[in-house]
């Protein structure tokens, strides 16, 4: 191996750890190892040896043909869009960017032992996440970042509000789960101690649709890998019981029951204003980027603002029309079909669970998308493409036979 290939590898894969473990405190870990991450990736394949998206005998090659389609759509809207110039700025930071995360992670987690390193690292992350937001609950601020709570009895962390905290803990508790912690009974005992600890601070996030996306993404877990079923099933439980304790003694259950709350009703004006948006221009949308310049045109009530959609997925129609909602529907499916039918055949004891845990949270973080901004907020999109990304690089090795872009092209 090159001395460029040799430092292009260890600058990818100590740049993706660290990002791992940064992302939920710093927005700039994201761009700053975005561009390290490209740079070892560059450095890598500036050999002439071809990527994992880009190799034809690659399981992952319908994933790539599906988030190519979702790319290009996105950057031909800006030809029809109501502000070419947001549409263009958000192909280039956003969709493009997530996209390359993707490719690039694919690559990096195509070697031996890397999945199961970012497991370790996420547990660490999200410890020190739940640490943070259990002080600051104490505290009324954020010790790190030094912002004020957004309410003093739901926890919210380092993050802006008690639900994107809840997030990211739907997403990163089915990987600390399903993680295989041998040795010592000890460090048994510590991983439940952890799954435990981050399933308190979910709770007290109090964000009830985040509990239930969860629980998708663990039932996912259990008819994927039958061997976690036990385990889930004690897990699930005694969340289910935690969970009903705060919601019986403030009378939120019967809101919830009922249909009675305020984010319910305030996502119903949010979806509406996105359909009407959707029936103006159903099949080409009004370009990327442009649902928040859009929205105070189509507003049909509540708060006289721009927002989001509050659902990403009427958000991705009404700005790239049924091209664009078809290309990510293909790409995510795609995404799931590829997961499933390698933890199926999987027989690594060790990476096996992982592969599972990161691909049910982020079945449970798609299916919060539907009542949530997932897809656009920075962090919570830069963690679902890069554990996609992770995800794919696993099944690629697992799924392949020989070759470039099995086992032996991984070591």
């Amino acid at each position: 191996m090159s001395g460029s290939r040799r430092v292009g590898r260890r600058l990818q894969e100590g740049t993706l750890y660290v990002v791992l473990f940064m992302l939920p405190f710093s927005k700039s870990a994201v761009e700053v190892g975005f561009g390290l991450l490209l740079a070892g990736w560059l450095l890598e394949h500036a050999g002439g040896e071809r990527p994992l998206f880009l190799h034809r005998r690659s399981p992952v090659r319908p994933v790539a043909l599906a988030l190519a389609a979702y790319v290009v759509i996105c950057g031909l809207s800006w030809l029809w869009s109501t502000n070419p110039a947001l549409s263009i700025d958000g192909w280039i930071g956003k969709t493009l960017e997530y996209a390359l995360f993707t490719v690039f992670v694919a690559d990096v987690a195509r070697r031996p032992g890397v999945a199961t390193r970012c497991g370790i690292v996420l547990a660490m992350s999200a410890v020190v996440v739940g640490l943070d937001g259990a002080v600051g609950q104490y505290l009324g601020a954020d010790p790190l970042r030094g912002m004020r709570s957004h309410n003093y009895q739901d926890m919210q962390g380092p993050y802006e509000n008690p639900i994107d905290l809840a997030v990211y803990l739907m997403t990163v508790l089915p990987i600390v789960l399903a993680q295989r912690w041998s040795g010592p009974r000890i460090v048994r005992v510590a991983r439940w101690v952890i799954v435990g600890f981050l399933g308190w601070c979910l709770i007290e996030t109090r964000a009830e649709g985040n509990w239930v996306a969860l629980s998708a993404g663990l039932l996912f877990l259990a008819v994927v890998d039958r061997r976690l079923r036990v385990p889930i099933a004690w897990a699930g439980a005694a969340f289910g019981a935690a969970a009903l304790v705060p919601l019986v003694r403030t009378g939120y259950l019967a809101s919830l029951l009922t249909f009675k709350t305020g984010g319910i009703q305030d996502r119903a004006y949010m979806w509406g204003t996105a359909w009407e948006m959707i029936k103006t221009r159903p099949f080409l949308g009004h370009g990327l980027n442009t649902f928040m310049d859009n929205y105070l045109a189509f507003c049909v009530g509540g708060e006289r603002m721009p927002r989001y959609a509050h659902n990403c997925y009427l958000q991705i129609w009404a700005e790239t029309g049924l091209a664009g909602l078809a290309a990510v529907g293909w790409l995510l499916s795609g995404m799931l079909r590829l997961w499933a039918r390698a933890i199926r055949m999987g027989r690594d004891v060790v990476e096996r669970p992982m592969l599972a845990g990161t691909a049910a949270g982020l079945v449970a973080f798609m299916l919060h998308a539907v009542f949530d901004t997932n897809f656009y907020a920075l962090r919570h999109a830069a963690l679902f493409w890069i554990l996609a990304g992770l995800a794919c690089g696993r099944a690629s090795v697992v799924l392949a036979d020989t070759g470039p872009v099995g086992e032996k092209g991984a070591s």
